[in-house]
């Protein structure tokens, strides 16, 4: 069965292509980015890839020990494989610096979590430049995190029921979610979203400039923090690629100031759909099927929602600046200023000021993270 066709959920607001005048406003942006969040340097992006090179081997050399320690012919431990993914920010190129890496081990059917936990935890425990190793096999996805040397990993598991996991295995298909237990569908959700997100972005360099500024704008006004049930990496990669998804042709100054147009109004709980749910027809390890999660039978999901608009539709199809409203202790100090008129493309805003009250980012108004 071949995979299913995906397509974005809504249609684009303006297809426009960016003004001379945009274009200058995201450069000013862009110069502004660089100073308010380092990247990372040549040599630092180095070294992330020689630590994900060096996981890689060891978590291959552990599936072989395991294989050969429960018994197994030498031939099927050889052929067993491995893989290591990784997913969030990393993936998706951010390059920051001090940012964590999410990565996950794929495994064959012979190796089990409970090896994760005991052999595996034990190996990286004696690992010379590992340290501050913490691991939480009960946790809703089981983790090892620790750090490696300067740089802190995320370590997830996933057992495929396979004998042979190859480097280039492709976690994209559906059919690799056949017959998993409940652990391994949340680990594998990390690439497998990471990798969907950039299959449907129009601008993917657009929405990765866009991810920072909103990235900064969340950590500046102590709102990035699912935990804390506010906006966490996740959270912000969708909002940010859905925005992206109805400018596909903006600029990375226009797209800021539409995330908040757009968002500041959601009519939540409304969810936000990057692509229209679809029904793969699998079962899990016991042979259940798979939840399907649809928005019309959520008692959550407001009714009027289903033919509204969740969102203020603009009164042209071209990229219109947003109408004055309420003034905020946060807002705008100039909110009745067109947009080509913001000297600063509203991002002269972002650093420095606590926003407890901006609507975006408050409690009542951001998607339940679970």
């Amino acid at each position: 069965m071949p995979p299913p066709v995906l397509r974005q959920s809504m249609p684009a607001i303006s297809t426009e292509p960016p003004t001379p005048y945009q274009l200058a406003c995201t450069d000013k942006l862009n110069a502004y980015m660089e100073k308010a969040v380092p990247q990372e340097t040549v040599e630092q992006q180095q070294t992330r890839m020689a630590i994900l090179s060096d996981l890689t081997a060891t978590f291959k050399e552990w599936v072989h020990s395991v294989c050969m320690a429960k018994g197994l012919p030498e031939s099927v431990a050889d052929a067993a494989g491995g893989a290591v993914f990784t997913s969030g920010s990393y993936r998706l190129g951010l390059n920051e610096v001090g940012m964590d890496i999410d990565t996950i081990c794929v495994a064959p059917r012979m190796v089990t979590r409970q090896d994760f936990f005991e052999t595996l935890k034990l190996i990286l425990e004696d690992h010379e430049s590992i340290e501050n190793l913490v691991a939480i096999s009960g946790a809703a996805v089981p983790i090892i995190t620790f750090d490696y040397g300067d740089v802190n990993i995320d370590l997830l598991f996933a057992q495929l029921p396979i004998d042979s996991v190859p480097e280039n295995i492709e976690l994209n298909n559906d059919s690799i979610l056949k017959g998993l237990d409940t652990g391994t569908q949340r680990s594998l959700n990390g690439p497998r979203v990471t990798n969907l997100i950039e299959h449907l972005v129009p601008n993917f360099a657009a929405f990765r400039q866009l991810l920072r500024c909103i990235r900064l704008w969340a950590k500046r006004r102590g709102i990035y923090s699912n935990k804390m049930g506010y906006l966490g990496g996740i959270n912000c990669n969708l909002l940010c690629a859905f925005v992206c998804q109805l400018y596909p042709k903006a600029a990375t100054s226009v797209l800021l100031e539409r995330f908040f147009f757009i968002l500041k109004d959601w009519r939540w709980p409304t969810p936000i759909m990057l692509t229209p749910v679809i029904d793969a027809g699998l079962t899990d390890a016991d042979g259940r099927p798979y939840e399907v999660w649809d928005p019309r039978d959520d008692p959550q999901y407001p009714r009027s929602a289903r033919s509204e608009p969740p969102f203020p539709q603009p009164p042209a199809p071209g990229v219109g600046p947003p109408q004055p409203g309420p003034v905020r202790p946060d807002a705008d100090p100039n909110p009745g200023l067109p947009f080509d008129e913001l000297e600063h493309v509203r991002i002269h805003h972002l650093p420095g000021r606590h926003a407890g009250g901006d609507e975006v980012g408050s409690r009542e108004n951001t998607p339940d993270p679970g």
